[in-house]
């Protein structure tokens, strides 16, 4: 075992329902076990609520105090003046929600007189009591001298006692404590260590055997993760330093000596702080110094990951940055944070406030933006965003349903060339001719439940042919006959030749009517007035609406 506090976790849940003993005793380095402790504990086949409580002093239930118990812990004053010098017992037990009472738990105890004082103290090795020596108490801080020197001190084990009078004339228990005295003529040979810092294990060293009194070696702190773990100190924190204590157990070939410890105060090499550069998609980390190692965490709203850098890295999203520079024997490090708000990439952006769109294509490079065909948005847009995203001249599919509390400003999409565009499910509000002009927008996909699609939109559609995808909780007047699609079928469809035509999702329907109109007259004998009409379907037949059905 190293040293600090040890938690034990046993597991239980196989014992069966009763009364049981735990029974508990510790090793030393010398291969000896000390006494055995031993507790009584009720294993139930339940968790069982308790609500009352009653105790007593000795036998006395007579006079039991009694009360209510409140959730969480509770803590009790206990009044024992009155009672007289010498040992007692404490009982109390407990009582269920259901109403019964628990097995009593007692607790022995020994209760002093105030005014004993220290008065006098004597010790003695091993058995050798008539050698004792006796010492008088004169002061309330005592420092003991211990004078060995009348004793046999032959090399081995051996014990010494003490124990101490008080005021009333008693004698306390025996103190005893195991001593080893090697042969100054006959040194046993060290032969290898163990050794901790702060409770952290840094592992058993061998060692080639030596008996020389002075061995020299050296040792490497660990870095600042593993001295998180430091020993707490009552001690007011000295400024500029961590404390570090050192522990060493050293082994011979007679078995292990006692542990030795240091308490040190080591001045705090603080590395020097990472740069963070960022450009929209690529983080950039730099740092001086020398021989340091950058390491970073990156977190987001679900995960948070480790790292160590080594070159630039997409951020693939909005998140937070924590870097630093890792140093052997350097105990702390300055940390740099850096809040990545915009992002984007060849598909689509995310921004976590309005007016950074434009930023998140630093990276690419300004004329890139001009080349996208097909686009996807999420987070946060203000006007600014909206009017960058219709000056995006090659862009034909915006999709923005996953931008949030969606404020959409009017003639947003002016004259724009996009051929689909997927509207906000957390729409606010909208303006009116958000695609006025849009002669080419054949799908309009509108996911907010909340909002209608009024007239301010649907009598700017200026292509006939336009499709309307709504969620079935949301019903539109429809004066212009617009083609509408809810859940994935629509009622029919009418489509009017010479102008675009564009599915964004696909979707069933019973009927398609379309409209041309044929000016040329058929003569015999003349070839001319032949047309070529290609659907975007496979349709099941094809009628003329007053001659009937129609060979294609």
């Amino acid at each position: 075992m190293s040293e600090g506090s040890k938690q034990l976790e046993l597991d239980i849940s196989s014992l069966p329902k009763g009364i049981h003993f735990f029974n508990c005793r510790f090793g030393n380095g010398y291969g000896e076990w000390g006494s055995v402790y031993r507790r009584m504990m009720l294993t139930i086949a339940k968790n069982v609520g308790v609500s009352s409580y009653e105790y007593w002093i000795d036998n006395n239930y007579g006079e039991k105090v009694s009360g209510s118990l409140i959730s969480g812990v509770n803590s009790y004053d206990i009044d024992f003046d009155g009672l007289q010098k010498g040992l007692h017992k404490f009982s109390y037990r407990l009582m269920t929600e259901e109403g019964v009472w628990g097995a009593p738990f007692t607790k022995y105890y020994f209760k002093i007189e105030n005014k004993s004082n220290f008065t006098r103290y004597e010790y003695w090795l091993d058995n050798d009591y008539e050698s004792r020596v006796s010492a008088d108490v004169t002061s309330e801080s005592v420092m003991l001298e211990v004078d060995l020197s009348g004793f046999n001190k032959s090399s081995g084990k051996h014990y010494f006692n003490l124990r101490s009078h008080n005021s009333d004339g008693e004698w306390s228990t025996v103190y005893r404590k195991l001593l080893v005295f090697q042969d100054p003529n006959h040194r046993v040979p060290i032969i290898g260590y163990s050794h901790y810092v702060n409770g952290i294990d840094l592992g058993y060293v061998d060692m080639e055997p030596t008996d020389n009194e002075n061995i020299h070696f050296d040792v490497l702190l660990p870095d600042r993760k593993l001295l998180q773990n430091s020993l707490e100190s009552d001690e007011e924190e000295i400024s500029g330093t961590d404390s570090v204590r050192y522990v060493l157990h050293l082994k011979s070939q007679a078995g292990w000596l006692r542990p030795v410890f240091w308490d040190l105060n080591l001045d705090k090499l603080i590395s020097k702080s990472v740069r963070i550069s960022y450009d929209g998609r690529y983080i950039v980390m730099t740092s001086d110094e020398d021989g340091g190692e950058i390491r970073y965490s990156i977190s987001d709203n679900e995960n948070i990951a480790e790292g160590v850098y080594t070159e630039s890295f997409d951020a693939n999203g909005l998140c937070h940055i924590t870097a630093w520079t890792e140093r052997q024997g350097y105990l702390d490090s300055e940390k740099s944070e850096y809040e990545v708000r915009y992002y984007s990439d060849e598909e689509h952006a995310e921004t976590s406030t309005g007016g950074l769109l434009e930023s998140s294509f630093e990276w690419s490079g300004s004329d890139w933006p001009q080349s996208v065909e097909s686009f996807r948005v999420e987070g946060v847009l203000d006007e600014t965003d909206y009017k960058f995203l219709n000056s995006m001249r090659s862009l034909r599919h915006l999709d923005i349903e996953n931008v949030a509390a969606a404020s959409i400003p009017a003639k947003a999409f002016l004259d724009s060339k996009l051929i689909s565009i997927s509207l906000p499910e957390d729409l606010a509000e909208y303006g009116d001719s958000i695609i006025s002009g849009a002669t080419c927008l054949s799908s309009v996909i509108w996911n907010s439940k909340t909002q209608d699609p009024e007239g301010r939109l649907t009598d700017v559609l200026e292509n006939p042919n336009v499709i309307l995808y709504m969620p079935s909780d949301i019903n539109v007047a429809n004066p212009r006959d617009l083609n509408i699609v809810t859940e994935g079928r629509a009622t029919d469809v009418k489509l009017h030749y010479g102008h675009p035509y564009y599915a964004a999702r696909e979707f069933h329907t019973d009927n398609v009517s379309m409209t041309k109109e044929f000016i040329q007259e058929t003569e015999i004998g003349v070839c001319r007035g032949w047309e070529t009409i290609v659907l975007p379907f496979k349709p099941r037949s094809i009628v003329h609406a007053v001659n009937g059905p129609a060979v294609p």
